[in-house]
């Protein structure tokens, strides 16, 4: 409420420690001022939001809603108790926002539904692959995230390649997705996935999986470093298709894909 007319320099939120844990959804919409240098920056000094729907259009805890320059730092994201459960979403051209240090629990580690979700770019808060200019130049850094149908999921636009650039995904655990543990479709250039770890060693179903998947629209990618083990630990009698790192988006000569010194071992 303090910020709704609109800021003229950098603010900072301190969360007390060890306060907690606060319960509902939290909306954050475009903030007037913001800027590169008009930062708004969340520290959550490790308190727990906590959200638990029951109905498909509250499934979000945090949504940037065109929000930009907002930073959401050491928060715990639990959703574990709903029905739906979304951790983290940026849409409507949310832009230069940071989500660094936080852990996302989705849990449900039976469920096979796109009701639980991590961290996602994308068009709607409610469902998944809604086409937009839903977010460019964000970093994803640093997080941990427990179950869900994707870890990380990233959702460009399929009607422009000149939007939804240079968002990074770097350093996260990603643990007991069901399907993709990182998710970029038409995220149109600039999109790196380096450093991250993808395992699955508790999931006791699958689908056709992947550690990181890169597909339709996504040129310019870099996925670098990545280490993606054990996904059928619980499931060693599982049939389904792995791909490690699935790639199914051709690059360009110019702005090619790269997929350079990941780890890829001990799958179960």
């Amino acid at each position: 409420n303090h910020i709704k007319c609109g800021i003229n320099g950098p603010v900072v939120f301190n969360v007390a420690p060890g306060s907690g844990p606060y319960t509902g959804q939290v909306i954050i919409p475009a903030i007037g001022g913001a800027s590169a240098t008009n930062t708004i920056t969340i520290n959550g000094n490790g308190a727990t939001i906590a959200h638990g729907p029951t109905v498909s259009t509250e499934r979000a805890a945090i949504i940037l809603n065109g929000a930009d320059h907002v930073t959401l730092d050491s928060l715990l994201v639990d959703v574990s108790t709903g029905t739906f459960g979304w951790g983290i979403v940026l849409t409507n051209q949310a832009d230069s926002n940071t989500i660094r240090r936080c852990t996302v629990n989705v849990m449900n580690v039976s469920s096979t539904s796109t009701n639980y979700l991590g961290i996602a770019i994308n068009g709607s808060a409610t469902g998944t692959a809604v086409s937009g200019n839903n977010g460019n130049g964000n970093r994803i850094m640093n997080n941990i995230i427990n179950g869900g149908y994707h870890g990380i999921y990233c959702y460009g636009n399929s009607g422009s390649a000149l939007q939804n650039n240079n968002n990074t995904i770097t350093g996260n655990i990603v643990n007991d997705f069901y399907q993709y543990g990182i998710y970029g479709i038409y995220m149109s250039s600039g999109f790196v996935v380096s450093g991250n770890e993808a395992l699955r060693p508790n999931r006791t179903n699958s689908t056709t999986c992947a550690g990181v998947y890169i597909t339709t629209g996504t040129i310019g990618a870099l996925v670098e470093k990545n280490r993606i083990h054990n996904l059928f630990d619980a499931f060693t009698a599982g049939t389904s298709t792995n791909y490690g790192i699935w790639v199914s988006s051709a690059g360009t000569a110019a702005t090619p894909n790269r997929i350079i010194n990941n780890v890829i071992s001990s799958l179960g």
